[in-house]
């Protein structure tokens, strides 16, 4: 049963348990200036739990309309039981415009440890893929700096999963910042992992630098080009092979510190 009324809005309580991992301070004071302008024109959805009503759809309206100074709130206040009252809250979160994969993989690892869902009510209520649940729930299940710059949208969940695959904190530290910056491709990405794998033994991650860009596949004018040497000779002996992205830039890596070494000036002999 749902009955629409104005409520003070001291009665009004947040949610045991807010989905938003953070809120940008620009978009919020934007809704604040409205909510001034035109006060509050989407009811929230409350819950009535005694003299109190509890948010169950409309978080951020409400602190909104706090800062904006309102006495009372429109609300759509529903009685429901307790497996319609988290379906509301699963639809409220998965298909606000703004929800981020941090703040989805928050849901989700919620549907699974305080709900106890099985992985097909998880795809049932979500009407995600599997797949896509679980990348969520990777995510804020690493590094929390990571999450918290894939939520600002200032990096992709590509990107992010790529440095978490990276164990080493200060060198997750060195790529998170560069990646911050902007530009940083799922391939880039990968090509740091690849790096932090060889230079895992020896190397500090002040000196840690990405490696150039990988070739694309392509034509020339003889036909194909070896990815390893780049020449387009000796086309007969070419081989089609499947190899992990991340293996074939240790081997390009290994091979560049070699030529490297090879070419170096032998040290000079010491006077006797």
């Amino acid at each position: 049963m749902r009955e629409f009324r104005y409520i003070p809005i001291g009665q009004i309580v947040e949610p045991e348990n807010p989905m938003r991992v953070e809120m940008n301070d620009e978009l919020f004071a934007d809704l604040v200036g409205d909510i001034k302008r035109q006060g509050v024109l989407e009811p929230l959805l409350v819950m009535q739990e005694g003299d109190i009503y509890r948010v169950a759809a409309g978080h951020r309206r409400l602190l909104a309309a706090r800062q904006a100074g309102l006495d009372k709130l429109p609300c759509i206040v529903h009685q429901p039981d307790e497996d319609d009252a988290l379906s509301i809250m699963i639809a409220e979160n998965i298909f606000r415009e703004d929800v981020s994969p941090a703040e989805e993989g928050q849901l989700f690892l919620r549907m699974f440890e305080q709900w106890h869902f099985t992985e097909d009510e998880v795809v049932r209520r979500s009407g995600k893929k599997l797949g896509y649940i679980n990348a969520r729930i990777d995510l804020v299940r690493g590094d929390p700096d990571i999450a918290a710059a894939v939520h600002l949208r200032l990096i992709s969940l590509g990107v992010a999963a790529e440095l978490n695959k990276v164990k080493s904190e200060a060198y997750r530290r060195v790529y998170l910042e560069r990646a911050r910056q902007g530009g940083t491709t799922i391939e880039l990405a990968k090509q740091w992992v690849a790096q932090w794998r060889m230079n895992e033994a020896g190397t500090s991650p002040a000196q840690a630098q990405p490696l150039e860009p990988l070739p694309s596949e392509q034509h020339v004018e003889q036909g194909l080009r070896c990815r390893i040497c780049q020449g387009t000779d000796h086309q007969e002996e070419l081989e089609p092979i499947w190899i992990h992205r991340a293996e074939l830039y240790a081997i390009l890596s290994a091979q560049r510190m070699i030529q490297a070494q090879q070419f170096q000036p032998p040290p000079e002999a010491s006077g006797q």
